[in-house]
């Protein structure tokens, strides 16, 4: 994913982990409105997905956070 880390973490129950994505890179943010946005990516740090390739991984979803852009003044 552009503009994330690319590696491997390991997140226990309990743990966060904080990453950092250029969103203009992955969505159109074209003025101001009000934007839901939620990330969702395949869970490859799981050890069955080292050792096989899974046609479909499990997803990881992130907390769903709303943004409000203004238009500049």
């Amino acid at each position: 994913m552009d503009g994330g880390s690319g590696s491997i973490h390991r997140v226990l129950p309990g743990e966060t982990l904080t990453d950092k994505v250029s969103l203009g890179t992955l969505t159109d943010i074209g003025g101001p409105a009000t934007y839901a946005i939620m990330v969702e990516r395949p869970d490859i740090s799981s050890e069955m997905f080292c050792y096989e390739e899974f046609k479909n991984p499990a997803l990881i979803r992130s907390n769903h956070i709303t943004v409000t852009v203004m238009a500049a003044r």
